[in-house]
């Protein structure tokens, strides 16, 4: 073979080379030709206002809401104060900017990537007004629910994005609430601010008192209860934590070998709230005296 066909053959193959490179950072870059666009689900103008999110699917649901300065989930008539590090993570993965890719304009695709009304995951996200914002429905498939399909309420286009949105769709009360016996961020439980502590009507010395508000905002919940059905039963253990601006009970139950904390902490319906506790949480509360 001539050194002239050689060069011919070698640039046929370069120029063949160079254009599946391309070819590729092209459908690397839109996702396997897909048209890309760069969007966010919620606009971040509308953070400040918003002051409730529900969220569910086709079997469970549960709502995260603001009243009165604090932020509060329930679900049936399971209710608890909210882990706020969690609402923080679902608003930052709705308001940042995303790539998202265009699926179909079909209405009649929507059953295929499971964003029709009967199968999504749906979130809706109100203002203090109880006004909606937005309501998007997700649709999940393959490994991991590595392909996450999407759509808003008020446009037929589906989406594909990839993010965490399969795990912070969770309609799981246990997920969202603040497990925290004593939540530090409602509360703010500090020595200069607490009062007094009474233990079953006896008083504890001031000197214990920072010791005991420590250990008892480390302690936790080990589940969610409805409003425990005390009738008939007298605690067996009574906290009162009066501070500067509010009075907490904490009333102990021993109830078919478990033990349940029922929580009083102001007149707002929402203030109160019970669940169990493990034996081990209940021998260090009353350690602590």
């Amino acid at each position: 073979m001539s050194d002239t066909k050689k060069l011919v053959i070698l640039s046929v193959i370069t120029v063949f080379l160079a254009a599946c490179f391309i070819v590729g950072i092209s459908k690397s870059n839109s996702s396997y030709g897909m048209r890309a666009i760069k969007t966010v689900l919620i606009n971040p103008k509308y953070i400040e206002s918003i002051g409730k999110i529900s969220i569910s699917n086709n079997s469970d649901s549960v709502e995260l809401f603001k009243q009165k300065g604090n932020w509060y989930c329930k679900s049936d008539k399971i209710k608890a104060f909210l882990n706020t590090n969690l609402l923080q993570e679902l608003m930052l993965l709705f308001t940042r900017q995303r790539t998202v890719y265009y699926i179909s304009n079909n209405v009649k695709s929507w059953e295929n990537y499971g964003v029709n009304t009967e199968n999504a995951n749906k979130i809706t996200f109100y203002d203090e007004n109880d006004n909606p914002i937005q309501t998007l429905y997700f649709g999940f498939s393959g490994f991991d629910a590595m392909n996450i399909y999407f759509r808003t309420e008020k446009t037929n286009t589906v989406y594909l994005t990839q993010d965490e949105f399969y795990s912070i769709l969770n309609t799981n009360i246990a997920f969202w609430a603040d497990m925290q016996i004593l939540p530090e961020y409602v509360f703010s439980l500090q020595n200069d601010n607490v009062l007094r502590i009474i233990i079953d009507g006896k008083r504890l010395d001031n000197e214990k008192i920072d010791t005991y508000i420590k250990r008892l905002v480390s302690l936790r919940l080990s589940t969610l209860k409805e409003k425990i059905d005390t009738y008939g039963t007298d605690p067996e253990k009574t906290v009162i934590i009066e501070t500067t601006e509010k009075k907490l009970i904490l009333y102990f139950y021993r109830k078919n070998d478990a033990f349940l904390l029922d929580i009083d902490a102001g007149p707002d319906n929402y203030s109160k709230y019970s669940g169990e506790i493990s034996r081990w949480t209940m021998n260090t509360i009353e350690s602590l005296e």
